[in-house]
């Protein structure tokens, strides 16, 4: 499927809890399914010691998030005694050798693509379309627009189970390419390094009315940076990582629809190895406890 369960929690405590109750191993995704080694997620204190800020990705849009971002790094170097490595993240994976691994378009396109369709059309579209054609004379199903076109012209020659079963094989290559060269587990950490990224708007609005959009210092959601070969959103799909946004500041905005100064979230996705889920749900909650991430307030204002 390419939908993913999430939770989303005003309370970093709360959403600690419950993230770690929703791991039970019953629950993990076999490793049919995902192509990858069996799930393992030890709930230690074996935190990162780098931050990994990757050019291509930040800094944050807006010069005043930015500088929230810079103070919520500040913290955590000193609070967990974190090194700070710049690196062009598009750059260092396209330089390496093997395309199967390497080519972040190709795999983002390729074998990504196939494993996100197959077992939607597999399970979902395929028995849906059907079965509705038979109650309703031939007629197509009245689904979302985002899944309309892809659906109603589905190749199934292209999609077929072997070359699912390849593309499994692909990630699986990739998984293991990223957790050698990128984010690696040595004895001191489950995940060497967080990396960073921006998901949100970079605390710029983003307007709900599309055409508010073209005023200057406004953004569209799900933007790729120029330079890099994906969204950051991308990432942890082709590589397995585990991804958490998290709320860390607010900035002022001047409002095209209440014409008046209003607040934006300011976010960042803090991400780790595959299987470090645990130690890094571990280390936000210590930064809850030393104040750096707060609850958030219902209303115009997150804090």
């Amino acid at each position: 499927m390419d939908h993913t369960a999430g939770v989303f929690s005003r309370n970093p405590y709360k959403w600690i809890k419950f993230s770690k109750a929703w791991y039970t191993p019953s629950l993990h995704q076999g490793v049919t399914t995902t192509g990858l080694s069996p799930l393992v997620v030890p709930d230690t204190n074996a935190f990162p010691k780098r931050i990994l800020y990757p050019t291509d990705y930040l800094p944050l849009a807006n010069p005043a998030a930015e500088a929230i971002l810079q103070a919520f790094i500040s913290n955590l170097t000193s609070l967990f005694n974190m090194t700070v490595t710049e690196f062009n993240f598009t750059a260092t994976v396209q330089n390496g050798t093997d395309s199967r691994v390497n080519n972040l378009t190709e795999l983002a396109n390729g074998p990504i693509g196939i494993i996100d369709s197959y077992t939607q059309w597999e399970v979902v579209a395929k028995p849906l379309i059907t079965r509705w054609a038979e109650l309703y004379d031939g007629r197509f199903p009245p689904i979302d627009s985002a899944r309309r076109d892809g659906w109603h012209t589905y190749n199934e020659s292209y999609y077929t189970a072997a070359a699912y079963q390849s593309a499994l094989e692909q990630k699986n290559l990739a998984v293991e390419w990223y957790e050698t060269n990128i984010q690696f587990s040595t004895a001191e950490s489950c995940s060497e390094s967080i990396f960073l990224y921006d998901i949100g708007t970079g605390g710029l609005p983003s307007y709900r009315e599309e055409d508010l959009n073209a005023y200057p210092n406004t953004t569209l959601l799900a933007v790729k940076p120029e330079g890099a070969a994906i969204t950051g959103a991308n990432i942890c799909p082709i590589y397995g990582c585990a991804d958490y946004t998290i709320p860390i500041g607010q900035v002022r905005y001047w409002s095209n629809v209440t014409f008046h100064e209003e607040w934006v979230p300011v976010t960042i996705n803090m991400v780790v190895k595959r299987g470090c889920d645990f130690v890094l749900l571990n280390l936000i909650k210590k930064l809850a406890d030393k104040g750096v991430l707060k609850t958030v307030k219902a209303g115009r204002a997150a804090f």
